[in-house]
């Protein structure tokens, strides 16, 4: 959903963000981010809060690595597998702006983040059915809040974590309204911030065959083979050397192609290996 800032009311974009349904997050084409904007921002880059033309409401989950990895708030500890998940439900507003083929969103965002300790992915409705579903003891969920983009005393969530249930997520959808309605507070200002980037499918795809390629590279150095030899099983275009190339200096320290991996380069590609193999 998108639209100009100020002809959405409060009331309609809190209950769209707390009914809107989960669906988990491609993170290899979209990430949300929470990185502030340094210094004077560039040209094009929106200073104020009547810059940011657009608006998104969603709610997605994603992997409890994946959340640390991209600044989003986690309760409790990073471990627990597929068993936990973090759920966030967010209203962002934005200015868009590519380059280079990807699209950054400036602007800000406001989240409710739930980390869910007993994930099960039939149960993926909304938030108020994840509520629901841990006031009955189907899950363990603990929120709260990021703000990214907005500072001031009226926005400043110092709520601590709390444990998901029907009347704490009452209390949830009363301090998101609450924010909401302070973001033309003469006491808020906004701190432009990266909230969310997106690739295309042509560039993703580019980075994932350069991991293989980095995959085949550690292999080749943990077998012994020289680059040359790595070049020629694997048949490479410019851009699969350029990869190799860079896995053995990086690695091996090798830039002679005909020169072979001493024993700590094996040793040290074996251990970033682990039990992946990739190989021709």
């Amino acid at each position: 959903m998108t639209a100009t800032m100020k002809a959405i009311p409060v009331s309609e974009v809190v209950s769209s963000v707390f009914s809107a349904s989960i669906e988990t997050v491609r993170l290899d084409t979209f990430r949300p981010l929470a990185i502030p904007v340094r210094g004077t921002p560039e040209q094009g880059i929106p200073t104020s809060i009547d810059e940011l033309p657009e608006h998104v409401i969603h709610c997605y989950d994603m992997t409890v690595t994946a959340a640390v990895q991209l600044n989003i708030p986690v309760v409790g500890s990073i471990g627990g597998g597929l068993n936990r998940r973090v759920v966030v439900g967010e209203v962002c507003y934005f200015k868009r702006i590519t380059e280079n083929d990807v699209e950054r969103q400036y602007g800000f965002a406001i989240r409710m983040c739930i980390t869910v300790d007993k994930w099960n992915a039939d149960l993926k409705v909304n938030l108020p059915f994840l509520a629901a579903s841990a006031q009955l003891g189907m899950i363990e969920a603990q929120w709260l809040f990021q703000v990214v983009g907005l500072a001031g005393p009226k926005v400043d969530v110092n709520l601590p974590p709390a444990k998901l249930d029907v009347e704490t997520f009452v209390l949830a959808q009363q301090s998101f309204d609450k924010i909401l309605s302070a973001i033309r507070d003469p006491t808020t200002k906004f701190l432009v911030s990266t909230i969310g980037e997106t690739k295309p499918i042509d560039k993703v795809d580019k980075e994932l065959r350069m991991s293989a390629v980095r995959s085949y590279g550690l292999g080749s150095i943990e077998k012994g083979r020289t680059l040359e030899a790595a070049r020629q099983r694997l048949h490479a275009d410019a851009t699969d050397e350029d990869t190799l190339q860079d896995v053995y200096k990086t690695v091996a320290g090798l830039t002679d192609p005909l020169e072979e991996p001493v024993d700590t380069a094996k040793r040290k590609a074996s251990d970033l290996l682990g039990r992946i193999r990739a190989d021709v």
